[in-house]
């Protein structure tokens, strides 16, 4: 019987290395047999990612779906009528349509992820529109413009980001900007909403240190030399 002389695990004659540490086995005492069966399979038994993903995707949605037929049942017995249930069942199926589309759609791009989760959201704030029985005075101009203005943040930075050709700085100065830009809009949904005119007030002192940000690391992405000192002094 041998030893591994690097890391001491008990070696079988079928060894050539050490399966361990993978240290070249060299014992003139004892006589290697090709014949001798392994100890340790050759082959890799690697994980079926698919078959992953189902399993993942079906747990999620099992344990997903405990809680809401929890309330639908509970709401039923006491109320006998789905009422407040049916916000809880909504939030899940939003919860649930973040989680399981991508894992069972293996070549999902995120655009796309992004369209079912804006779409998901609509129909939670519809529910709850139904739910607080105001009819469409909020659904329509308040929660739809916000929820499209997230959508378009998210697209216009996924598309930044997937772009290869630009730089890490102006990707930053892109995201940045596009917070301001999203607040700003925010607030004036907010303002024609409640009092039918825009005054921006607090957008703007969120704006301002956004465009500044952007406007520094576009200055620094363009300047070579303010870039590489930068790299040099904080070692990135």
């Amino acid at each position: 019987m041998s030893y591994c002389v690097n890391c001491g695990v008990e070696l079988n004659e079928s060894e050539r290395k050490c399966p361990l540490c993978d240290t070249v086995v060299i014992n003139p005492n004892v006589v290697f047999d090709e014949k001798a069966e392994p100890v340790f399979p050759n082959e890799q038994f690697l994980i079926d990612l698919a078959d992953n993903r189902k399993m993942t995707a079906l747990l999620v949605s099992v344990i997903l779906a405990i809680p809401m037929s929890i309330c639908l049942v509970v709401n039923l017995s006491l109320d006998h009528a789905i009422t407040w249930s049916m916000i809880v069942a909504g939030a899940i199926f939003m919860l649930w349509s973040f989680i399981v589309p991508p894992l069972l759609l293996k070549n999902l791009r995120l655009m796309a992820a992004t369209v079912i989760d804006t779409a998901a959201m609509l129909a939670f704030l519809y529910l709850l529109n139904i739910y607080l029985g105001l009819e469409e005075r909020w659904y329509l101009p308040l929660a739809v413009p916000i929820v499209l203005c997230l959508f378009a943040f998210f697209c216009i930075n996924i598309a930044v980001v997937r772009n290869n050709k630009i730089g890490k700085l102006y990707m930053a100065a892109v995201v940045f900007i596009t917070i301001g830009a999203l607040l700003v809009a925010v607030e004036v949904i907010i303002d024609m909403y409640t009092d039918g005119k825009v005054e921006l007030i607090w957008s703007l002192i969120t704006m301002i240190p956004c465009a500044l940000l952007s406007l520094l690391y576009v200055i620094i992405e363009k300047k070579k030399s303010i870039k590489e000192n930068l790299r040099k002094k904080l070692q990135v």
